[in-house]
């Protein structure tokens, strides 16, 4: 562990790519906040449903929270790629929910 920090360490950075990849990690941590509080609000919403409602959005109870991440990820661009087309109808209804 040691030699690797100390290659990782021995690597001089400009300033400039310094306040590039610092650029970088804000930005990262801000799109996992943003997930992150989108799965909440996706989780709650669909927590609250009845099982007849989820039912007839084609979701099952137990598959809430990865409906969930998957629509948070989708809509903080988490993915540099474009995003896989859902698995579930009811996370397009999320996704199209007012916020």
């Amino acid at each position: 562990m040691e030699a690797i920090m100390r290659a990782i360490t021995s690597v001089p950075i400009t300033v400039a790519g310094r306040r590039a990849r610092d650029a970088s990690l804000w930005a990262s941590i801000a799109r996992w906040v943003v997930a992150i509080r989108d799965y909440r609000r996706s989780l709650n919403e669909l927590d609250a449903l009845l099982d007849y409602e989820l039912r007839d959005l084609g979701i099952q109870r137990d598959a809430i929270p990865t409906v969930a991440w998957e629509e948070a990820r989708r809509s903080s661009e988490l993915d540099a790629q474009a995003a896989p087309p859902l698995r579930h109808a009811g996370a397009a209804i999320v996704a199209a929910a007012p916020r």
